[in-house]
């Protein structure tokens, strides 16, 4: 991190393409940090096996971790200029990814339960998974009637469940450019989420409507457990000039 911070400070020779990446990388490193905190907050207090649900949003966390290291990687790899930026800081994020696999490893043997280790995300729980196509939510009847009258089309990505199994909305708002839902930018709705929720609140649903979105899509760390669906490929499309690719 100290290495990003000291490249942005001189980043005046850089192009944007390289001063972008850098950036995602500096926030995608805010995060892990975060992440790694909490987890080792609670570990390192325990020596026994860890709750189950505990145990498993603690394997989430470190597996984001592992995910954001490699994003940020991917967007150093597209930098075209400023070889030295990349290969330096390229280089430390390999070996980065390298100790949080052996962490992650580590983990799973000193603190899942052991019928809960596993190599693929379950079929049930929490976690975001398609059933038949459609994803299994639990909403209530207000909620449910709420994406039914936004939806343009018989689209039907969602199932009614009460399986207590499946993942669980606390609430729904829609965003629509011709303001027939509660916002008209995606940022405003992402902004109206609670922040700092846990797993047990369930998911904050954001529903976007069709049309074609020109906003740079920023979710801070502070807003967790958001959850977006669109109206389908071509329906629902996002725009916006951040990202490492442009020139």
């Amino acid at each position: 991190m100290n290495s990003m911070n000291s490249y942005l400070q001189g980043s005046s020779s850089f192009s944007q393409s390289t001063i972008r990446a850098i950036e995602d990388c500096q926030f995608l490193a805010d995060l892990n940090f975060e992440y790694l905190s909490y987890t080792h907050a609670t570990t390192n207090q325990s020596n026994n096996v860890l709750p189950t649900s505990q145990a498993e949003d603690f394997e989430t966390f470190l597996s984001a971790v592992l995910t954001n290291q490699q994003t940020c990687l991917d967007g150093l790899n597209t930098i075209a200029s400023d070889q030295r930026v990349k290969n330096d800081l390229s280089s430390s994020l390999s070996d980065d990814i390298k100790l949080h696999s052996v962490t992650l490893a580590l983990y799973k043997k000193g603190w899942m339960p052991e019928n809960k280790i596993r190599t693929s995300w379950p079929q049930k729980g929490k976690h975001l998974n398609f059933k038949n196509g459609r994803l299994p939510l639990k909403m209530s009847n207000k909620a449910r009637a709420i994406y039914d009258s936004s939806r343009h089309h018989g689209r039907k990505l969602l199932q009614m469940v009460t399986n207590e199994d499946n993942v669980v909305v606390s609430d729904i708002v829609v965003v629509s450019q011709d303001g027939s839902g509660n916002f008209t930018t995606i940022n405003n709705a992402i902004a109206a989420a609670p922040n700092n929720t846990v797993a047990i609140d369930g998911y904050f649903f954001i529903f976007i409507t069709k049309g074609v979105y020109q906003e740079y899509v920023s979710i801070p760390k502070n807003k967790k457990y958001l959850m977006m669906v669109g109206e389908g490929i071509n329906q629902t499309v996002i725009t916006g000039d951040h990202n490492v690719v442009d020139g």
